[in-house]
């Protein structure tokens, strides 16, 4: 007898058709990666007629048209979309224009957002509004839990960051050749006590030399350049940037990247990350002491090992992005 139960429609995910690369879309793009491999979500071309912001006005105005439109005549385009199906927008920040024209006719709509710092709140805030947006998942705890008190009518989730383990390497530790590395944005206070004393004794320190100017131009090169690293420096936004993260202090995915490359983590911890390590993953940063402290990680290197592996397959089980795409359709689900 055939079931009556029909299967869940796949979710349609929103991806950018633009070509250029830059490193800071590295990260939506492996998870987008990950929902499509599962074959629960379907890939739809986003931002190609809108490749600017629209402002306020603009999405009232435009929602308004397409509406009319819509109720007037079934044109191909606005019937192709329907008022049906569930689309997902993962974004890096308000990359809004992303989500139309999609937005504007779908049935249910879902955004993930990476980097959603204080000054793009409103923003998001208003678009969300404007476009009945149903769900929205942020990276960070904080910036759920202030946009659930903001409007406790929209659902709002915290999914941390993940990894794809597969995308990246790990070196014999006898082949390891960066003593210590700090990708990135720096922690500036820190690395004026550090840079120095650790380039007269002769201890290999890669940092961003000139603001702006990557560490490891390619992908290809910052895989393999996590790798050959011993002692990762990873500190949160809320530290290096405070005027743009405010007290958003979060577990981004540099801290996964490094675990996942078999480096020993030293830095500042961000409170999520006790939700997310039943143990302490990383080496708080001696602020009395931070030459003495790397001086003594190196020369005791192999005794870390033990916590470096144990970070590693905790990643690889725990934190990957198929974790969090299994979270996610949870909260979707859950929410009918």
């Amino acid at each position: 007898m055939a079931s009556d139960i029909q299967p869940r429609a796949p979710v349609s995910l929103i991806i950018s058709h633009r070509r250029e690369h830059h490193v800071s879309q590295d990260t939506p793009r492996e998870f987008e990666r990950a929902i499509l491999s599962t074959g629960q979500a379907v890939p739809v071309l986003g931002d190609r007629v809108f490749p600017f912001l629209i402002g306020r006005s603009g999405w009232r105005l435009y929602r308004a048209a397409t509406s009319a439109l819509r109720e007037e005549r079934p044109l191909s385009l606005l019937g192709k979309l329907g008022r049906r199906g569930h689309y997902l927008a993962i974004l890096m920040g308000p990359q809004l224009n992303k989500c139309l024209p999609y937005f504007a006719h779908a049935k249910r709509k879902s955004i993930y957002f990476f980097d959603a710092w204080p000054p793009f709140h409103a923003q998001i805030q208003q678009f969300a509004a404007h476009f009945s947006v149903d769900d929205l998942f942020f990276s960070s705890s904080q910036v759920a839990d202030t946009f659930q008190r903001h409007d406790p009518s929209r659902r709002c989730h915290w999914i941390p960051e993940g990894i794809d383990p597969d995308e990246y390497r790990q070196l014999h530790y006898g082949k390891k050749d960066i003593d210590v590395l700090q990708i990135g944005r720096k922690y500036d206070a820190y690395h004026e006590q550090i840079v120095m004393p650790l380039h007269r004794e002769g201890i290999t320190y890669l940092y961003e030399v000139v603001k702006g100017q990557l560490v490891f131009p390619s992908r290809e090169e910052y895989v393999q350049g996590l790798a050959r690293a011993k002692i990762s420096i990873c500190t949160p936004s809320s530290t290096t940037h405070p005027e743009r993260s405010g007290q958003v202090s979060t577990v981004t995915i540099r801290y996964l990247q490094s675990m996942i490359s078999k480096c020993l983590v030293v830095g500042l911890k961000p409170p999520e990350m006790d939700l997310l390590f039943d143990y302490d993953p990383i080496i708080e940063i001696d602020r009395e002491d931070p030459v003495g402290q790397l001086r003594h990680l190196l020369a005791d290197f192999r005794s870390y090992i033990p916590l470096i592996e144990k970070n590693y397959e905790t990643v690889r089980r725990d934190h990957t992005w198929s974790n969090r795409w299994k979270d996610m359709q949870a909260s979707l689900e859950a929410a009918g």
